[in-house]
């Protein structure tokens, strides 16, 4: 649920941006500034039109194979090559050039590089607008994607009017009973449930329901994530019998399709857990952790990425409702370990609060940092070290850490933690971990306190 995330400091978007700045040094092991739209690099354009179109399909087709692993960097020169043959041969109107334009966004966004993901949409939106006009269904995506963009700004107005010209373009260009429309009215109501507009968003996602239930049958498994919105809109409006309702009709649906669903089902039964935790149903949110950790032991192909992120779900519900010890045991029957460091006396991490709907007379931490990006950038070095140590003993090492960092307010950080599948990113995770609580001293947080979530990438290049 959007409204489950850690309360962090109010400039979260740009300090994101800055963390993964810092992915890209340790990937890469220098960083390099991706170009921009109007300063892409010269490409070596000549020959037959032909020629020309075939080399600029060659570039792109090489910098999506880049891009889905990850190299974003190197996809991004090959992009901006084959953006600038496709614009000198076939225009600016062209389909083709949308399409290169796209990806150029897709490679920013993946990065968090905001204004250069923004430059290339302008540019996609306006092209398309002038080749096939302001009401052309083809605008929805790239518009889409500038809401996403407003949405890590905060600009919440702005993302909303994009979300909403969008549907409207969905369903004027492809009927009420598109698919496309569903898809159209889910991400308008997860952006409401982010404004706690709860109302709003149960009219669309019930919407949204019956447009998937036509297409696909009203037991469909496809249907299961919208139930789950559908029940955070409802949680977000006091409804805790329909949301719990919701979420069980969501699982019901995944249950029977466990072997190629496991990974939304355990994420059903977090939410669940969630709720039961935030009603301080203790043996409840308990039994739903333990039915996450049992789908997993089923499931001998769940990725690992699956496995941390339930890990990191299920680790902070389990210790408030049970005990220390019954969290690590669950965490660690998912083959993940929990890596923490705290000041002596600092009390442990409970599960964030609901934004939505807070506690009586509990007041709001969590405020900015003035130095965030600055001190994360500066830890660079230090996780580069951890990373070079693991390599010597697994050349082949690599994988994802998300940091997350609780500072007291003198900017101390006063408990560090994440989650490492077990093996050797274990011993990366101990030594990033200890890089972020020995070597931070960030700016005393507006408000007292804060959280900073610090996404880390390693892979071998």
């Amino acid at each position: 649920m959007i409204n489950d995330r850690l309360h962090t400091f109010t400039a979260r978007a740009a300090f994101i941006l800055l963390a993964q700045g810092v992915t890209l040094c340790v990937m890469l092991s220098a960083c390099t500034e991706p170009p921009k739209v109007a300063a892409g690099p010269p490409a070596a354009v000549g020959g037959s039109p032909a020629a020309m179109v075939a080399e600029a399909s060659r570039l792109e087709a090489e910098g999506r194979l880049l891009f889905a692993r990850r190299r974003g960097e190197e996809a991004l020169r090959l992009a901006y090559r084959a953006l600038e043959i496709r614009r000198k041969v076939l225009g600016d109107g062209h389909a083709d050039t949308w399409r290169t334009a796209e990806l150029i966004a897709d490679i920013h966004l993946q990065a968090n590089l905001l204004e250069q993901a923004e430059v290339a949409l302008q540019f996609d939106v306006a092209a398309r607008e002038r080749t096939l006009g302001a009401t052309s269904v083809e605008l929805a995506r790239p518009l889409g994607q500038l809401a996403e963009i407003a949405v890590k700004r905060r600009n919440y107005p702005v993302a909303e009017q994009l979300r909403r010209r969008a549907l409207s373009l969905l369903e004027r260009g492809l009927g009420p009973w598109h698919p496309d429309v569903a898809t159209g009215n889910v991400h308008l109501a997860v952006l409401l449930v982010e404004l706690c507009r709860g109302s709003e968003a149960q009219a669309l996602l019930q919407r949204a329901l019956e447009i998937q239930g036509r297409a696909a049958g009203p037991t469909s498994p496809e249907l299961a994530r919208t139930l789950e919105h559908l029940a955070d809109a409802q949680w977000i409006a006091n409804d805790d019998t329909g949301a719990e309702s919701t979420l069980q009709k969501a699982i019901g649906l995944l249950s029977p399709h466990e072997s190629g669903r496991a990974e939304g089902l355990m994420h059903a039964h977090s939410r669940l857990a969630r709720m039961y935790g935030d009603r301080n149903l203790s043996k409840e949110a308990l039994a739903a952790c333990e039915r996450v950790v049992e789908i997993s032991e089923r499931s001998p192909g769940l990725s690992v990425a699956a496995r941390v992120s339930s890990a990191a779900q299920i680790w902070p519900l389990a210790r408030t409702a049970g005990s220390p010890a019954a969290a690590d045991k669950l965490v660690a029957r998912l083959a993940v370990a929990h890596i923490e460091r705290a000041r002596p006396g600092a009390a442990a991490p409970t599960p964030a609060p609901n934004r939505c709907r807070p506690p009586p007379s509990t007041p709001s931490t969590g405020g900015s940092v003035s130095n965030a990006g600055a001190v994360v950038s500066g830890l660079a070095g230090g996780f580069r070290r951890c990373y070079n140590l693991a390599l010597k003993k697994d050349p082949a090492v690599s994988g994802s850490l998300r940091i997350t960092a609780r500072l007291g307010a003198s900017g101390e950080v006063v408990n560090a933690d994440t989650f490492a599948p077990v093996g050797p990113m274990v011993e990366v995770g101990e030594c990033v971990v200890d890089v972020v609580f020995l070597q931070s001293q960030f700016a005393a947080p507006a408000g007292g306190g804060a959280t900073i979530v610090i996404p880390v990438t390693f892979v071998v290049q």
